[in-house]
């Protein structure tokens, strides 16, 4: 009410002078970014149409670039056979030599191993330090070189084109962003398109908007594929709780079950200073302490789209061993007390 008073007052305050200002910017704002936003997905419609039929024909591309390169590669050859410029005919021949191997490695690559982009722009800039080395530049070979470069540009770019980087890309393009004011915007892309008579700006919105499609049900496979691994490694790490446990019980309960007298002869000391049960009770300890200390220590943070704590899981598991655990030594813990107040009424 306070920001409607000061709306309608003659003297409008400071605050509500920047209020009036943002509601008399907010609807040019408003369709300025719908524009942008009908601008970038006309772009990115474009790309990834253009980006699809590229990977359609990569094969078949690549070969017609490679039979372009092997072209302009050759042309270079034959000047190289002529009497022209300051180089010597040796330096021409290891020249000759040297683009014949280059043109000849060209033909002979993969098609479908995507890691030749790298291996091509090496060879161009081999070959721009050996133009620089024997100051091509100036020479005839000057234009044939440039051609070479921009070709090979194409070819390190064309076996770059994968599925995986295509997915990579929509998923940074992806608009979730966008649903919560579709609803908003509604009145205003009707408007839009009976105005301007082109439905051309409603296909590329939902076009854009669609990307989120494919990127939610990756993101849905990704979190079963994430939960079926996380309740896997679950069940692994809780697996040790249950053995240190069985490694306790069958190593001290017979010392603890073991019957002293309060005055112990001499000759008996041997027999309580049992080098064999000490022994499977310091090996006892000493795997609980790695065990217990390695799942500390396993630095695993994210299993997929989860994030998991190995130390949290492993205490998990030894609150689950102490519910088992605990009740039968109650249950225990009390008939021997029965007994006992059996035994002591007896008396």
């Amino acid at each position: 009410m306070n920001i409607i008073a000061s709306f309608s007052a003659e003297t409008a305050s400071k605050k509500g002078f920047f209020h009036v200002q943002a509601i008399d910017i907010h609807p040019q704002f408003s369709s300025r970014l719908l524009n942008m936003i009908f601008r970038m997905s006309s772009f990115e419609m474009n790309f990834f149409t253009a980006y699809e039929e590229c990977l359609r024909d990569k094969e078949e591309k690549i070969k017609e670039l490679t039979l372009s390169i092997s072209s302009v590669i050759y042309e270079i050859m034959q000047l190289l056979t002529l009497d022209f410029g300051s180089i010597k005919m040796d330096k021409k021949t290891k020249l000759h030599d040297w683009f014949s191997r280059i043109k000849q490695t060209l033909e002979s690559l993969d098609h479908s191993n995507k890691q030749n982009g790298e291996f091509v722009i090496q060879i161009k800039r081999k070959i721009i330090q050996v133009g620089e080395m024997m100051d091509l530049s100036r020479l005839a070979l000057a234009q044939h070189l440039q051609k070479l470069h921009s070709n090979l540009d194409t070819l390190a770019a064309l076996y770059n084109l994968s599925e995986e980087e295509k997915r990579r890309m929509q998923r940074s393009a992806e608009p979730s962003y966008l649903w919560p004011v579709l609803d908003d915007w509604t009145p205003r892309i009707q408007c839009q398109v009976l105005d301007s008579s082109d439905a051309q700006t409603v296909r590329t919105l939902f076009f854009k908007l669609s990307l989120s499609i494919n990127v939610l049900c990756e993101q849905l496979i990704g979190q079963a594929y994430s939960f079926h691994l996380e309740r896997h490694l679950r069940v692994i790490l809780q697996s040790i709780p249950h053995k240190l446990f069985s490694l306790l019980k069958n190593t001290l309960s017979p010392l603890l079950q073991q019957p002293w007298e309060h005055d112990v002869d001499k000759r008996y000391m041997k027999m309580m200073a049992d080098f064999d049960d000490n022994f499977r009770l310091a090996e006892t300890t000493c795997t609980i302490s790695n065990l217990s200390l390695g799942v500390s220590r396993m630095a695993l943070k994210r299993v997929g789209f989860l994030s998991v704590n190995p130390k949290e899981l492993l205490e998990e598991g030894i609150r689950r061993e102490l519910v088992s655990e605990l009740p039968l030594l109650l249950s225990v813990s009390e008939a021997l007390h029965s007994l006992e107040g059996s035994r002591k009424s007896l008396i």
